[in-house]
């Protein structure tokens, strides 16, 4: 069994090896160094402000940073940021950095055809060349990177003819046939450059594009040379039919659309998106520069489409378990209309927060800025299901406040009241409703501060009664990571727990409710791997957590949302999810689905302590969203690490900071090895991904020492 702790201790580092550390300076605006600040300004900034109304050289937006195998660079790793156009590079920190070579222009273009990634200067690993289309949507059919292979000069072959002064007509279809077209062999189609060195034709559109960036950049370092002569191709472009002229360079793609205003009929490619996804397999998020302090604001309404199960509702009788709260006659259920409901809104720099009063208080959406996505399931409709302990539920999504008997409670289609709170350093939404069962008041405080992404809540519940009463307070977020509204096969269910207990399930594999289980693996399955699911399934915690944290992680979508400084002696912790044969016309209309992570002031549904007159009690969770850590291992209030092994094996470790921190710190080691260190600005914003060359095997220690503590992991 495989067991994941968290170990907190003060890093201690010797004078001597904080010299030895490699340092990067990095910006606040997003920068992983100020060499590639420099860059993308003196070629984009005047784009940027509007100076000047050529397109971009590296794209509007900072991309994903990551230390990447290179054999020749300290560490066997280097520093690079992604850009939408391109990557940049430095392999050497020591070097001079006044030299126009400091910061480099990766040869992705020659990677993706050949399928050859770079690892050294003369170390490549085998990969498949790039199915992604060279120009348009991600989805058009247009040419690829790898079906340019048999035409493209990777290895010296596929030289072409000096046909300067000719024009350039010849059509590239996506199956690779090339056929001609008179009518398209306009003007600046003409060939004016012959490049020996590979063999290509340039005509004169791409030409003058390269020369007029030539006060701005190095254009050889910028494109390279060229690899493939010109072509036609049909493609889409924000969901439109268009023939465009392409060319790919070593290091860019540059695309001619006579139909764009007179500046921008030259572009680049997006060869840096397009290689962060064929590398990586996961899509590229930029980095979000907000200083807005945390807000709280009444933001209007939103219209939900809304079953009419309000005529349906029927009086409970007192001798009724769940009394007064009321049943539901589904036979007077009506159609769907749109309703507006009350929306809140809580924000600061790294996460946006929606919450509806009037559907249980719950909150609704958890964006994180840093995708721009939503973590949490929104139901397209409000629907009342066949599930819950009333015999009908509201699985609107979000988070919601379960009390105060098991399953989903009582409260979540009830109105609560609100209040609102701003200070200097935090906004928060206080909500607040009387349970009529049992007479307990609840209120629940959903906070943001200024400068952490964590989202905290506090819940407080008191019995006013002159009898004490049995009470279950959960909060249930119901998570969907990626904006997609919908569970893939890669889902990861994180709980640093040996055992866990079976709640409910359809997997005939599994023991009866109430027993308990190994966890992660049980009979040779890993049951906190989504895929491995044989029909739906919910566990509790079973002991207490080796770690004051759980999450739920999908390494596909890179996204995910997870607990932070639990309590390890209050476990409370359940998992549930659907699995693909479940009847979700139960509960929504369009066949969504979501996972759930419960936190609770109980361990389980079978338990209720009871709250004795006169008193109360309260109880946290603090939530963290998640992004670009390859996979969840680890975490507390400073934090989440991530590692996953890539396509060849090597071990990747991500750090995702819940804050800033400056200048900071990074070491790993295994088994007293340093494997990697330097000093870095570490923000929640942009991950640190690093992917190791001198790896530990599988299921050894690794020590992950960052912001003054350390993480203590097992190797996947």
């Amino acid at each position: 069994m495989r067991r994941t702790s968290l170990v907190f201790c003060l890093l201690i580092v010797s004078l001597s090896l904080v010299q030895q550390r490699p340092s990067y300076a990095a910006f606040a605006d997003g920068f992983a160094d100020s060499a590639f600040r420099q860059r993308w300004q003196r070629a984009d900034q005047a784009v940027a402000d509007g100076q000047t109304t050529r397109s971009w050289v590296w794209g509007q937006q900072i991309g994903p940073r990551s230390f990447e195998r290179y054999q020749e660079s300290p560490q066997h790793n280097r520093l690079t940021q992604y850009f939408d156009k391109a990557r940049m590079e430095i392999s050497q920190p020591a070097a001079d950095r006044n030299s126009e070579w400091f910061a480099t222009n990766g040869l992705l273009v020659v990677e993706m055809i050949s399928g050859q990634m770079q690892t050294g200067d003369q170390r490549f690993e085998p990969r498949t060349a790039a199915n992604v289309p060279i120009a348009g949507d991600p989805d058009s059919t247009s040419p690829t990177y790898a079906s340019l292979g048999p035409i493209a000069t990777t290895n010296g072959y596929n030289r072409s003819e000096n046909r300067q002064g000719q024009r350039i007509s010849s059509v590239l279809a996506a199956n690779g046939q090339i056929s001609d077209e008179p009518n398209l062999a306009i003007p600046n189609t003409t060939i004016v450059h012959y490049e020996a060195v590979t063999g290509h034709n340039v005509p004169k559109v791409f030409v003058d594009f390269q020369q007029s960036l030539g006060d701005v950049n190095n254009v050889l370092g910028t494109f390279g040379y060229p690899i493939t002569e010109a072509y036609w191709i049909d493609t889409l472009i924000a969901g439109q039919a268009q023939r465009v002229l392409f060319q790919a360079f070593e290091r860019r793609v540059l695309t001619y659309n006579p139909k764009n205003p007179a500046n921008w009929q030259v572009e680049m490619g997006n060869v840096g998106s397009h290689y962060y996804r064929w590398r990586y397999a996961t899509p590229m998020h930029y980095f979000q520069a907000s200083e807005s302090k945390a807000t709280v604001s009444e933001a209007g309404t939103i219209a939900l489409n809304t079953e009419g199960y309000q005529g349906a509702l029927v009086d409970s009788q007192p001798n009724d378990p769940i009394f007064p709260y009321k049943r539901i006659d589904r036979s007077k259920i009506t159609g769907y209309q749109a309703k507006n409901y009350r929306l809140l809104k809580l924000e600061n720099r790294y996460v946006t927060l929606t919450m509806l009063p009037e559907l249980g208080g719950r909150v609704y959406q958890l964006t994180n800025k840093a995708t721009g996505q939503n973590l949490l399931y929104q139901n397209p409709v409000i629907k009342a299901s066949h599930l819950g302990q009333r015999g009908w539920w509201l699985a609107a999504g979000g988070i919601e406040w379960a009390a105060p008997t098991e399953e989903h409670g009582y409260l979540e289609s009830e109105p609560w009241d609100y209040r609102l709170e701003q200070t200097n350093d935090a906004a928060r939404v206080i909500v607040s409703t009387t349970e009529r069962h049992t007479g307990v008041q609840i209120e629940i405080t959903v906070e943001l501060t200024n400068d952490s992404q964590i989202v905290n809540m506090r819940g407080v519940y008191r019995n006013p009664t002159a009898n004490p009463q049995p009470f279950q307070f959960w909060m249930n977020a119901m998570i969907a990571p990626g904006g997609i509204n919908h569970l893939q096969p890669s889902l990861h269910f994180v709980v640093p727990t040996k055992q866990m207990i079976v709640h409910a399930t359809q997997d005939t594999a599994l023991p009866a409710p109430q027993q308990t289980i190994s966890w992660p693996n049980f009979n040779n399955r890993d049951l906190s791997r989504y895929a491995t699911w044989n029909g739906y399934i919910g566990l509790f915690a079973a002991d207490n957590l080796s770690g004051s944290w759980a999450g739920v992680y999908d390494p596909a979508l890179n996204q995910g949302l997870m607990l932070v400084d639990l309590d390890p002696n209050l476990p409370g912790i359940k998992t549930f999810a659907f699995d693909d044969q479940f009847d979700r016309s139960l509960y929504t209309t369009d066949g969504s689905d979501y996972a759930e992570l419960w936190h609770g002031a109980q361990c389980t549904f079978w338990d209720y302590p009871a709250l004795p007159a006169g008193e109360s009690r309260s109880f946290e969770a603090h939530w963290l969203p998640l992004h670009d850590l390859g996979d969840l291992s680890a975490g507390n209030r400073f934090g989440a690490v991530g590692m996953a092994r890539s396509s060849t094996g090597h071990l990747v470790v991500a750090i995702q900071p819940s804050q800033a921190f400056a200048a900071t710190p990074v070491t790993i080691s295994s088994e007293g090895k340093l494997l990697w260190q330097g000093t870095l600005d570490l923000k929640p914003q942009q991950p640190l991904r690093i992917e190791l060359e001198n790896l530990p095997y599988a299921n050894r220690p690794i020590s992950v020492e960052w912001a003054g503590q350390t993480q203590e992991l097992i190797t996947p």
